[in-house]
This record gives structure tokens, C-alpha cells and sequence, in this order.
């Protein structure tokens, strides 16, 4: 088998890893989610996942290991299995920070690391408890159109060290309200010209974006960044993951 091919499987396996959102919008209408994941070659160190804790929590994850390529991509399937494994016992994403960095620290030969946000949704209440461990902050797009970061306590870096201390911000989510994250190949995304896309480009842009779907903003973020490169080549992995929160009750949820 060539270098190619097992390149080529290797993309496939780190995409499988990845949340069926399609399937997702189709059976839970308290929530509509969009993501994409887009490696600076064929494999990459981002990941995203959607996923429930129990029937009422679902928890979202958004991380950036860091590099490029196979050993990225292996660090981060490690990742994505401690954050399901950790989150089946406890909704507090500090606590899952807290259980990956430890465990990440531990044996880090290779001395990676990864930046990680992680927030549980509480979808009767729409409360949500998250924790930003070293992460870009997420944008929150309110049902007006207004577009603001999400600021919190930020945690260090996941997997450089055990003695990290994780705390849990929280935040009431409003029927309406879109969650957007990112990694930072979006805001660090170069023109030929050498000016980098940005934080404020980013924030302007997603203002009245609440018009749009969970898909739509996805795209529309994508179109944008690629359109102020102007075909410069793409030099980080790009990752993107819109979650709007819809409010619905559902019976026996």
C-alpha cells in the first residue's frame, strides 16, 4: 500500500470520528448544529463533536492539537475517546478538562499538546456550563443579531502539565441563541498580501448572522475566509462548529 493510500484511509478514520450532524438535526429538535473540519493536509490535529450525556445535556467539544498531520491526528483521536469517556460520569467540563489534561500529561512523550473548549447544555433549561482550556473564544450570536466572544476564566493548555487547575463558567442560553466555535485557522488565516484574517474581521463578519442556519453560517464564515486569502495556500487546519439552540421541550426528555 502506498504512502498515498494510507494517507487517504487515514483521512477517512479521523472523519468517522467526527459527529453525524445530519442525522443529528433529524431526530433532536431542541438543537441545530453545522460543522466542518478542513486539515491543512490530509490529516490535521482539529476536532470537533457533538454528543449526548444523558437525555436533558449534550456536550460539545471544539480542540486544536498541536502540528499538522498523522502524529497530530493520532493525538487527537486519543483526545476525542478521553472527552466521551470522561463526560459518561461527569457533566462538568471542568472536570473533563481536568481528566484529559492529567492523562495527556502523563504520557506526552512527544511533548504535544492541545488548546480544548468544552460546554455542556442543559436542553430543558438551556443552561450551559463550559470551561476554555487555552482555546480561541467562541462567538455567541444572539436571536437580534448581535455577535459577542464569550470570555471566561481561561484554563492553560491541555496535556503540558498535571498541576492546571479547571473551573466551570456558566451562561443561560435564550431560545434562538448560535454558539459558533472555531479553531484558529480561521483567525489566522494569511492573504498573499501577508495580513492575517483576525478576531475583529471575524466578530464584524457574524454580526447579523442570526438569519442564517447553523449551515449557513458554517458556509458563510468558510466563503469569507477564503475569499480574503484570495488563493494564498491554506496554512493550519480549519475547523468550524455552529450550534444554535432552539428551545424546544420535548416529552420525557
Amino acid at each position: 500500500m502506498s504512502l498515498k493510500d494510507e494517507l487517504s484511509i487515514a483521512f477517512d478514520i479521523q472523519h468517522s470520528l467526527l459527529p453525524k450532524l445530519d442525522k443529528f438535526n433529524a431526530n433532536e429538535p431542541r438543537i441545530e448544529a453545522a460543522g466542518v473540519l478542513k486539515p491543512a493536509l490530509t490529516v490535521g490535529g482539529d476536532l470537533y463533536n457533538v454528543f449526548f450525556v444523558d437525555r436533558s445535556h449534550l456536550c460539545v467539544c471544539m480542540g486544536d492539537v498541536s502540528g499538522k498531520g498523522i502524529s497530530a491526528a493520532l493525538f487527537m483521536a486519543v483526545v476525542q475517546t478521553l472527552v466521551r469517556s470522561a463526560a459518561r460520569y461527569n457533566a462538568s467540563p471542568a472536570a473533563i478538562l481536568d481528566h484529559v489534561n492529567k492523562d495527556r500529561a502523563a504520557n506526552n512523550e512527544s511533548c504535544m499538546f492541545v488548546t480544548l473548549f468544552i460546554a455542556v447544555i442543559n436542553l430543558r433549561s438551556g443552561t450551559m456550563a463550559y470551561c476554555n482550556g487555552g482555546h480561541n473564544p467562541p462567538v455567541i450570536i444572539h436571536p437580534d443579531g448581535k455577535a459577542v466572544f464569550l470570555r471566561s476564566m481561561n484554563g492553560g493548555l491541555v496535556g503540558m502539565t498535571d498541576v492546571i487547575t479547571y473551573h466551570d463558567d456558566y451562561l443561560v442560553l435564550k431560545p434562538n441563541d448560535t454558539l459558533f466555535l472555531y479553531t484558529d485557522g480561521v483567525t489566522e488565516a494569511f492573504s498573499k498580501e501577508g495580513n492575517m484574517y483576525g478576531d475583529a474581521r471575524l466578530n464584524a463578519f457574524l454580526q447579523g448572522k442570526n438569519v442564517l442556519s447553523a449551515q449557513g453560517i458554517v458556509d458563510a464564515v468558510w466563503n469569507d475566509v477564503e475569499n480574503f486569502a484570495k488563493g494564498a495556500p491554506q496554512s493550519d487546519d480549519i475547523s468550524m462548529l455552529a450550534i444554535r439552540y432552539l428551545g424546544n421541550e420535548v416529552k420525557n426528555a
